[in-house]
């Protein structure tokens, strides 16, 4: 490989590899349904990552929501077979624009999504939040896309030994 090329790669990695790494303070641990767990990030923590990087949300960085649906899921049925309502799942489509020596970038259209009513342990529920915890979702998509949290997604979060060094730095 070229001196050159050896550049352009830094130059094109230098972005994620500023923010591939966050700071375990601000990751949880979660469970959803069939098995699955991972680690989560804070979303303030991703807008400050952003923040950090490309300036104040709306001057350096913002999210640009391009849709928005309510779509219908399964229905919730009494053993009998009484209907008793659908799941409804709040959607949202958009994309992260940022700037970098003021020219502005966009990522590809990204999803965020959250269950308006659905159903858990203690019954049917309405998620009045659903809009504001999908504009989250979307967002952390999004940040992704550019190497936010990008440890996280590739699976290094999966090694004890990797997050012990991630926390060593971090103190």
């Amino acid at each position: 490989m070229s001196e050159a090329e050896d550049t352009t790669i830094d130059i094109n990695m230098e972005l994620w590899n500023n923010v591939r790494t966050p700071d375990p303070a601000h990751t949880k641990g979660f469970k959803r349904g069939g098995g699955f767990s991972g680690k989560a990030i804070s979303g303030m923590y991703v807008a400050q990552m952003l923040t950090e990087q490309f300036g104040p949300c709306g001057y350096g960085w913002k999210i640009i929501i391009t849709g928005e649906d309510y779509r219908t899921g399964h229905a919730f049925t009494l053993p009998d077979g009484t209907l008793l309502g659908n799941a409804i799942v709040h959607v949202l489509r958009g994309h992260l624009a940022y700037k970098v020596d003021d020219h502005w970038y966009e990522t590809s259209d990204q999803f965020g999504q959250t269950d308006f009513v659905g159903k858990n342990k203690n019954g049917l529920f309405t998620d009045e939040e659903a809009p504001k915890k999908s504009a989250t979702d979307l967002m952390s998509k999004c940040a992704s896309l550019v190497g936010v949290a990008a440890d996280i997604h590739l699976g290094k979060w999966d090694d004890n030994k990797y997050v012990n060094q991630v926390k060593e730095q971090f103190a």
